[in-house]
């Protein structure tokens, strides 16, 4: 057994006393993805000038399985990502991946057009663009 493993059983060892059985092992590096309830989905977004682009990794989840929402000035992205069928009846040596519903809600900027947004999804990311509002021009006034 390598350092690391050692470690790993250790580590594995003292969360269960604390918080009774763990089913998945645990990778300090990214707190977001050890959640036996949600999936935490990490996204990009970025100011393109005459819009907004959100980019969401969604890996593993089918397009029909993604809904996306805004509420309160907000986008909501929701899905589920459904357990592999080919663990159900196989001994599992370790397991990682993260299964089951998430929602991530992102606040929008203001100047936007949610009238106008699309998205589209490409090999597990999920692309949103978001146009902002034209500005309105100044006019000045004449004084009689």
């Amino acid at each position: 057994m390598s350092d690391l493993q050692k470690f790993q059983k250790d580590i594995d060892g003292l969360m269960k006393s604390l918080f009774g059985s763990t089913k998945k092992t645990v990778y300090p590096t990214c707190p977001y993805l050890n959640s036996n309830e949600k999936i935490y989905i990490l996204c990009n977004m970025v100011d393109k000038g005459t819009y907004f682009k959100i980019v969401a990794e969604v890996p593993g989840v089918p397009k029909d399985k993604i809904t996306i929402v805004i509420k309160d000035n907000k986008l909501i992205i929701r899905g589920e990502k459904e357990k592999c069928s080919q663990l159900e009846n196989e001994k599992c040596y370790f397991e990682e991946r993260s299964y089951g519903n998430f929602e991530r809600s992102i606040k929008l900027p203001k100047g936007v057009d949610t009238e106008h947004i699309g998205a589209k999804f490409d090999n597990g990311e999920l692309i949103i663009t978001i146009p902002k509002l034209k500005e309105e021009e100044e006019t000045n006034i004449k004084i009689e």
